[in-house]
């Protein structure tokens, strides 16, 4: 099967257009998996020093900077790791759609790319 030139340009242009947004497709993917992966980690930190200062009000915390760590007062860690859980509750939601956007842009794509095809096979059996 043979594409006329006219739709062989068309068709080059979609297929680039087809793997760019498949690359940015993957690319936004795991950095919404990365983002959630974070929220998690944040979450499940904040679990253990709820669950640490409840078992003893005097429990001191920590926080690495650098190659050092610094005592810090237990409410001030917790803010920080409900702010960055929201942040990362956000940031992961947009992220999922901005990928269902470019998934539907993909799709345009390939359905650009099947009907270039047809018209060809069908210009080509008459």
């Amino acid at each position: 099967m043979e594409i006329n030139v006219a739709n062989r340009e068309e068709f080059r242009e979609l297929q680039t257009k087809l793997m760019e947004s498949n690359r940015l497709r993957d690319e936004v993917a795991a950095r919404a998996n990365q983002a959630n992966r974070e929220g998690n980690k944040c979450q499940l930190t904040l679990r253990a020093l709820d669950e640490a200062v409840a078992a003893d009000s005097n429990t001191r915390a920590f926080v690495g900077v650098g190659r050092m760590f610094l005592h810090t007062p237990v409410p001030d860690i917790q803010e920080r790791l409900k702010n960055k859980t929201s942040q990362c509750q956000k940031e992961t939601e947009s992220l999922k759609k901005q990928h269902e956007h470019i998934c539907k842009k993909v799709e345009e794509a390939e359905n650009s790319i099947r009907e270039i095809m047809m018209q060809s096979y069908k210009q080509s059996q008459a």
